[in-house]
């Protein structure tokens, strides 16, 4: 794991991008390098939600994941 001799924030993000299944934004704002790793990544991702939508957003985002992988 050569990145992470010396790694950065953002190094550590993207080896956690690599190692998910699915992928919740933390934010609605993220640098630039993260955003182009996450939608590289193809993985599916759910946008963040303010907290009163949290629950239910995350709830039927799971759903979807799980529906989707026993297809």
């Amino acid at each position: 794991v050569e990145a992470l001799k010396k790694p950065t924030t953002d190094d550590l993000y993207k080896l956690g991008i690599a190692l998910r299944d699915a992928l919740l934004m933390p934010s609605p704002k993220l640098n630039k390098d993260l955003t182009a790793a996450v939608k590289a990544s193809g993985k599916p991702v759910l946008d963040h939600v303010g907290p009163d939508e949290q629950v239910a957003a995350h709830v039927e985002f799971f759903q979807s994941v799980l529906e989707e992988a026993l297809v």
